[in-house]
């Protein structure tokens, strides 16, 4: 009875595309219109998720009762396939098959949930958020030319500065050149002066 549906938990307001369907032309432009007012809704969006949540649990439940090949078990999703389309029904009594579907709709429950998918759609519905998340970048951009900047100044003074430490290294050794020859004159003309051997020593800085 009707009661018993509701228990069931699963509604199959479905349409099942097979093989021979194949042929019919999708209209892209359509199911890209539907895809966004299903996604960009977050109403929708949620819906849709506590649907593939549903779907996933019931899939799980039925590759578990296949798996174990124990009718007591089978009972629990017995009512659900019944009622399903012709079609599913042939795919929900294959063990291997079943497998398969609750792997594609684990796929897609990861999807929906991705943060990257919910961050696109959330730039997609609202234009606020886009313009939170350009002015983000654009901050984010400022700051990275402001460090840029600060390198470089401090890149070109770490420059000049060891350019300065060349140079006054180099005055440095012509003074103590300076100085060695003053030393070596001033002692040969003291030693000349006196007739003796003078030693200067100079001290070292």
């Amino acid at each position: 009875d009707d009661d018993d549906d509701d228990d069931d938990g699963i509604d199959w307001d479905i349409t099942v595309v097979t093989a021979a369907d194949a042929h019919v032309a999708v209209d892209d432009a359509g199911t890209d219109a539907l895809t966004a007012s299903v996604l960009g809704d977050v109403d929708a969006r949620n819906a849709l998720l506590n649907d593939v949540d549903e779907l996933y649990c019931f899939v799980s439940q039925r590759c578990e009762e296949l798996r174990a090949n124990d009718a007591s078990t089978a009972a629990i999703t017995a009512s659900a396939v019944a009622r399903a389309p012709p079609e599913l029904q042939k795919v929900l009594q294959q063990g291997d098959a079943v497998a398969q579907l609750r792997d594609g709709v684990a796929a897609l429950r990861d999807a929906l949930a991705d943060a990257r998918l919910q961050q696109l759609l959330a730039l997609h519905s609202s234009p606020v958020y886009v313009s939170r998340v350009a002015e983000s970048h654009a901050a984010k951009r400022r700051t990275l030319a402001k460090f840029t900047r600060l390198v470089a100044v401090q890149q070109s003074k770490r420059a000049a500065l060891v350019d300065d430490v060349a140079r006054t290294t180099a005055r440095l050794a012509r003074v103590q050149r300076r100085i060695v020859s003053l030393r070596d004159n001033l002692s040969a003309a003291l030693g000349q002066h006196y007739r003796c051997s003078v030693n200067i020593t100079v001290p070292r800085q």
